[in-house]
């Protein structure tokens, strides 16, 4: 199955059931992709001659259609199960239609005088779960894809719930990622040069200098590195990783402490634990708080043997009990 890159915050889909006919005057297959009438290119015929103007009106709740003033049938430019949230929805998604064309660019009304807020639910061009999310979780977050897939294993970036919630780090936000739409109709969201793709940036992120190659991999992070440089990699279908996965630890094949920053290397092989000096965000390989874990900051708590001891954050030192009668600094900037 070819994989189709999900967008930051899919389009519409709509919550009704209701059966709608458009007033666009183009030909059938004007909008593109699924579901134009092919008798479309009739339904605007006798109001266009006669120099009136059509409006777009709902069928009937049995999905019989609308007749006109006489008892005709009037023509559909979308067939009758274009309401359907499974249908109309990836229409839009992959920008086989354009809603714009018949309700406006504000999605109000447009030729078709149908404005779109009249079928969906309310506050549905801010809420992100309207048409993404909701399977897993609630963060709006894929899945559902933007191909409406919500089997995580065949999404296109299969990491995207790993991401969202707290898993030994931060539930982290689509700013992470991408420029964060703030409604339906935000630049470089669905009406884009892109269609069926989503746009990746993480300049708004921990990772600012990362880069995405549009197939799941993703180089030059601070997540997924060693917590000191932008040298972390990882692909979407890569297992989570363990603590020696980014950085250096005891005990995993990541065991050069030499790339540890300050006096780690030294501490540890003195016998210093980590939660030593990382109460609250480790206990052994367990992260207690996962908040505090690749959040771009380094948060130093002292405990155990280091418990009497204080952390000079700006001098990157400590004093106390370990290091009775001076204070010990640490030799790299980058503690």
């Amino acid at each position: 199955m070819t994989r189709i890159a999900s967008s930051a915050i899919a389009p519409c889909l709509f919550a009704s059931t209701l059966w709608l006919l458009s007033a666009c005057n183009g030909p059938a297959d004007a909008g593109g992709g699924e579901g134009g009438s092919t008798s479309s290119a009739t339904s605007m015929g006798s109001a266009e001659s006669s120099g009136g103007s059509a409006s777009m009106t709902a069928g009937s709740s049995d999905g019989s259609g609308a007749a006109d003033s006489s008892g005709g049938g009037i023509d559909r430019y979308h067939p009758l199960d274009f309401g359907m949230a499974s249908v109309h929805g990836p229409a839009l998604k992959l920008q086989a239609e354009d809603c714009r064309e018949c309700h406006g660019a504000d999605l109000a009304g447009g030729t078709s005088a149908v404005n779109c807020d009249s079928c969906h639910t309310p506050g549905w061009r801010e809420d992100c779960v309207f048409c993404h999310g909701g399977t897993i979780d609630q963060t709006g977050a894929p899945p559902n894809d933007i191909t409406d897939i919500d089997e995580v294993s065949m999404l296109s970036f299969i990491a995207h719930p790993k991401h969202v919630i707290e898993q030994d780090h931060p539930a982290y936000d689509c700013t992470q990622c991408h420029v964060k739409p703030t409604d339906v109709l935000s630049s470089n969201h669905i009406f884009d040069d892109t269609p069926a793709q989503g746009e990746v940036s993480f300049l708004m992120g921990l990772s600012e200098a990362g880069g995405y190659d549009g197939n799941g991999s993703c180089t030059t992070l601070y997540c997924h590195g060693n917590g000191r440089q932008d040298n972390g990699a990882y692909s979407h279908d890569m297992a989570t990783p363990d603590c020696g996965g980014c950085h250096a630890y005891p005990g995993t094949a990541n065991d050069d402490l030499t790339t540890m920053s300050g006096q780690h290397r030294r501490h540890m092989n003195e016998g210093a634990q980590c939660q030593d000096c990382h109460t609250d965000t480790v206990s052994g390989d367990t992260i207690l708080t996962a908040s505090l874990h690749v959040d771009g900051n380094k948060d130093v708590k002292l405990s155990g043997p280091a418990s009497d001891m204080t952390w000079n954050a700006g001098a990157k030192s400590c004093s106390g009990t370990c290091h009775v009668g001076e204070a010990e600094g640490h030799n790299n900037e980058h503690w």
